[in-house]
């Protein structure tokens, strides 16, 4: 299931949210009433009905509410050929969530949010991680962090407000 799940109105502003607990059964804040989540791109997208169908990329975006992260998708809520709002479903981008991807990609996961990391399998954070997760390098390439090398390369996962990117960072392969 999804860790959010909310509507919007016609403009983008939030009319009821609500966020399950993380897997350590810790509450977290929901987006509020009247919140404006228009400048997200899913919203955008979402919310005209000119830009109906394209790509599904087109509505996936990243919410920061508090310290929490969120993947959401978009989707509007049309009645007789009116958006009156949208759908927002959304996953909580933690530790819980890449550990559960893990064997899917055959290593370890890296999320981060405008370069900084925010959800990581790795069991320590070697030094230098933060240089290696830069928002504007996100080429595969290798990766030396600490004695351990790594092969890293980049998902971008969506944008939240004011376009700050969201990476998903593989490292499948370690050689020591």
């Amino acid at each position: 299931g999804s860790d959010l799940v909310a509507t919007t109105d016609e403009r983008g502003r939030i009319v009821a949210a609500f966020v399950v607990p993380d897997s350590n059964g810790t509450s977290h804040s929901a987006p509020p009433t009247g919140a404006d989540l228009s400048r997200l791109a899913a919203l955008r997208h979402a919310l005209d009905p000119t830009l109906d169908g394209g790509p599904s990329e087109l509505y996936l975006s990243v919410l920061r509410v508090d310290d929490s992260h969120f993947h959401i998708a978009a989707a509007p809520i049309v009645v007789d050929g009116f958006t009156i709002g949208t759908v927002i479903l959304g996953d909580r981008l933690d530790a819980a969530h890449l550990r559960s991807l893990v064997q899917s990609f055959g290593g370890d996961l890296v999320i981060t949010f405008g370069g900084r990391v925010i959800a990581s399998t790795l069991v320590r954070r070697p030094p230098g991680l933060e240089g290696v997760v830069s928002p504007v390098d996100a080429r595969p390439r290798l990766v030396r962090l600490g004695d351990v090398e790594y092969v890293a390369a980049s998902l971008v996962m969506g944008v939240a407000d004011q376009d700050v990117p969201a990476h998903e960072w593989i490292a499948p392969a370690a050689r020591e």
